[in-house]
């Protein structure tokens, strides 16, 4: 298969240069004066995009005069189109997840999803992200699913169980300036429905809220984070904004659906450095608000940031959580990679630290293998186990 290098992976983006991707898997750029600190900048920009196991490159001149070069770059691709299995796994539910993932969709650069999810119920995802489909800097990303969970909600000083079901279709448009910023802007249409999941009295037995709406989101991502292997160093900033105005809503209150309109702001930032040999430190800071019905609230979780804390712990207008982690690697193999780590995870009203291991696969797309034990500082008997695939954060 022919594959494909954007040009903008290049830090040396001149007009006229050559970039293209042949089937020997190499790359070839052409450019006056050779710089190695750009050309080693563009290896570490390939590199980043986890689509290859190794990059490097040859040089030679390209003219009679010597001062135009030919560099090639040679490339050791990452199998990309693979299974898509994840696990997780907290004191209060497991999650599975089946179905196939291609890393390197269309030759592209694209990452295309298709899987089903176990959690609680049955969800179906199907997601595209094509950076470069329109062009050199210009992108598309959809999603279609189906989300079905089951919801814990406070009702009248007791917990009521709702299931809860959220169609979505969406359509974004992405740009990339450059190699560290991205900007994606679209929306869709969203149907979501709720039900009492153990209906208790003959009134609530067929209490069912249905909601049709139109979201609107808005992301913003600064990312200049580098991998070396298991090594990761540098930092991101993410800001996602989500709006939803509701319409053609099913007759009826509508207590707990998505009956008002929505407004909900997220700043995820994140930093990641190596304080000493085989040791990397990771950060992570989330910060949010809203104005929205209890489902898009923000919630304390073990699977999206207090490990230990469990399933939809509480709910809330806003999130700000704070997560270190130290990561210590003992022992290195030329397939895997081994990795122990220590973690605090707190908000202002709670703290949970742990302990846990990582396996870090190379050849397989930078899969890594997790497993966290989490506690709460105040009480050790509230905690749990936090296992799945890939870096928490």
């Amino acid at each position: 298969m022919r594959r494909h290098v954007p040009p903008c992976l290049f830090a040396d983006d001149q007009p006229g240069g050559i970039y293209r991707a042949a089937k020997n898997k190499t790359a070839v750029h052409r450019f006056l004066y050779s710089d190695s600190i750009l050309l080693n900048r563009d290896v570490l920009n390939l590199m980043n995009q986890k689509h290859f196991e190794s990059v490097n490159y040859t040089i030679s001149p390209s003219d009679s005069t010597g001062q135009e070069v030919r560099v090639v770059f040679h490339f050791k691709e990452n199998y990309s189109l693979l299974p898509n299995i994840d696990i997780g796994i907290t004191k209060d539910i497991y999650r599975i997840q089946l179905g196939i993932v291609d890393f390197h969709s269309l030759g592209r650069g694209g990452a295309m999803n298709l899987y089903v999810r176990q959690f609680g119920r049955t969800s179906v995802y199907f997601t595209g992200d094509y950076p470069h489909i329109l062009g050199k800097k210009r992108g598309l990303m959809f999603n279609f699913i189906k989300s079905s969970t089951f919801e814990p909600i406070p009702e009248n000083r007791q917990r009521t169980d709702f299931n809860y079901d959220l169609w979505t279709a969406s359509l974004f448009y992405r740009r990339d300036p450059n190699v560290y910023n991205t900007l994606k802007i679209g929306g869709g249409y969203q149907f979501e429905q709720y039900t009492r999941r153990y209906p208790d009295t003959l009134e609530s037995l067929n209490q069912t809220r249905q909601t049709n709406r139109m979201m609107l989101r808005s992301i913003y991502k600064f990312y200049d984070v580098n991998y070396r292997k298991e090594i990761v160093d540098g930092y991101s900033a993410e800001l996602t904004i989500d709006g939803a105005i509701p319409f053609n809503q099913h007759p009826g209150q509508a207590t707990y659906s998505g009956s008002e309109p929505m407004v909900k702001a997220l700043l995820e930032m994140k930093w990641f450095w190596v304080p000493f040999a085989n040791g990397n430190t990771a950060v992570r800071l989330r910060a949010g608000a809203s104005k929205a019905g209890i489902y898009d609230r923000f919630m304390i979780d073990d699977n999206v940031n207090i490990r230990g804390a469990g399933y939809r712990k509480t709910r809330s207008s806003t999130e700000l959580v704070t997560n270190i982690e130290h990561r210590q690697t003992f022992y290195r193999h030329k397939y895997a990679t081994l990795q122990i780590i220590g973690f605090a995870d707190f908000n202002p009203e709670m703290m949970y630290v742990g302990a846990g291991g990582r396996m870090y696969i190379s050849r397989f797309h930078n899969i890594v293998a997790r497993a966290d034990y989490g506690f709460n500082i105040r009480d050790y008997r509230q905690g749990g186990i936090v296992a799945g695939i890939h870096h928490y954060f």
